[in-house]
């Protein structure tokens, strides 16, 4: 991975300390159900930030959830479980997850709109 100082310091920081980890990782998830309406961003939020995960939260047009998740693999393993099942009130029908390689540029875990 190639690592630029011409980031933004903090960020080049925590892309150094990712870089070469390999019980670090992250994926991109699309959540179908019942899952807009029903307060699954912020209770996505509260559940990554539990665990130590960062990355973003933000609702489709099409009704979906999209989630980028980054941190160590066990969280992400953790809360790959929590989706399956969300939060009160929602009905999760699927999940669909892809490995990504972890871009590093995250200090938080968002919602984003």
């Amino acid at each position: 991975m190639a690592i630029s100082k011409a980031t933004s310091w903090p960020l080049w920081g925590l892309r150094m300390a990712v870089a070469g980890r390999t019980d670090f990782g992250a994926f991109r998830a699309v959540v179908s159900g019942s899952v807009q309406g029903v307060g699954f961003r912020y209770w996505a939020q509260r559940e990554a930030e539990r665990l130590g995960i960062v990355g973003y939260v933000r609702n489709l047009d099409s009704g979906e959830v999209e989630l980028w998740a980054e941190g160590s693999r066990d969280a992400l393993a953790d809360f790959r479980t929590w989706l399956e099942e969300g939060p009160p009130g929602a009905v999760v029908d699927c999940v669909r997850a892809t490995t990504q390689d972890p871009a590093g540029r995250y200090m938080a875990f968002t919602i984003d709109f």
